[in-house]
């Protein structure tokens, strides 16, 4: 399929931006859901973080885009010792431990 992008008023190309970014909001959700469905509430995963190093906890919600998953801090186990992490469930962010 071919575009002549010069033979197009403003309009139409707003229009066809618009339909383009729609798609493409699609794509990237469906991308983030197929990701989740690789993890199940309550499995261990780990993933890296930029400032805290390889982080290993349980994954306790689906978001939208998102996991959200729950880590023990310093190695304590109190519930106000857990550190909460909305992660984006690409497998090359996050794996099954």
């Amino acid at each position: 399929m071919s575009i002549e992008l010069g033979e197009l008023s403003y309009d139409e190309l707003l229009d066809l931006n618009n339909r383009i970014i729609e798609r493409l909001k699609i794509l990237d959700a469906t991308d983030a859901l197929n990701a989740m469905m690789q993890f199940n509430v309550g499995a261990r995963v780990c993933f890296d973080s930029p400032k805290h190093g390889m982080q290993t906890g349980i994954l306790i919600k689906f978001n939208q885009k998102t996991v959200t998953v729950l880590t023990v801090v310093s190695g304590k186990l109190p519930l106000r010792c857990c550190r909460r992490w909305s992660r984006k469930p690409t497998m090359k962010s996050m794996s099954s431990t």
